[in-house]
């Protein structure tokens, strides 16, 4: 019992408090109310630990201290020519998480972009984040608010959609080519002001180098 004990207060982060239990006792611990009152003075501790192991409490996924990258930067070799172009892809959620923040990457220019996180294919969506930014050249961060009655919890392997537009005509991100075909990736010339709560456009091969956090 007492190693038993000893592994699981060094797990919680209390072997102090058994050690302490087990030198007042001749024999180690002999009786289940000192273990109860020991656990019931490291209850908070416990209570975080369950916490922690089941992701938080309700609908919310916790863990925040993770990101995947749909088109890895290291794979982009190319850049598109500057204009207001929507830009959008089919991707999957990697992990279970709860994303805020879009970085993407800028080649060259100054531009105010947009940025939309969609959950599904092309064929039925839901524009569920957007968020804005002023990005340059680098890295740029882009925090993504959720859109009213939605939320941006998503579960390993769920369809998502990313996309982006920029303002104005001078910033240009980087990109790697992937298959040419609208069930995968669109393009749009229109000038939007946010974006948009159904996705059209024409077939392209532009994966914009992204990661999501």
């Amino acid at each position: 019992m007492n190693s038993t004990l000893q592994k699981l207060a060094q797990s919680l982060g209390f072997k102090q408090d058994i050690d302490n239990l087990k030198s007042n006792t001749t024999e180690g611990i002999d009786s289940i109310s000192e273990v109860y009152d020991l656990l019931l003075t490291n209850i908070n501790r416990i209570n975080t630990l369950e916490n922690n192991l089941s992701g938080g409490t309700g609908a919310t996924i916790t863990n925040k201290n993770v990101a995947f990258s749909p088109m890895n930067i290291s794979s982009c070799d190319s850049a598109p020519t500057a204009g207001t172009t929507q830009f959008y892809y089919l991707t999957i959620a990697e992990m279970d998480m709860t994303i805020s923040k879009a970085k993407v990457w800028g080649y060259s220019g100054t531009d105010t972009v947009l940025f939309g996180i969609y959950r599904g294919t092309f064929e039925s969506h839901t524009l569920i984040g957007e968020g804005s930014a002023v990005c340059s050249l680098g890295p740029n961060i882009i925090d993504i608010i959720p859109k009213e009655g939605q939320t941006l919890d998503v579960t390993v392997g769920e369809d998502i959609i990313v996309g982006f537009y920029p303002t104005g005509t001078s910033w240009r991100t980087i990109y790697d080519n992937g298959i040419s075909d609208g069930l995968f990736a669109v393009s749009n010339t229109s000038n939007i002001n946010s974006m948009p709560a159904t996705i059209l456009g024409t077939a392209t091969a532009v994966r914009f180098a992204l990661t999501l956090y």
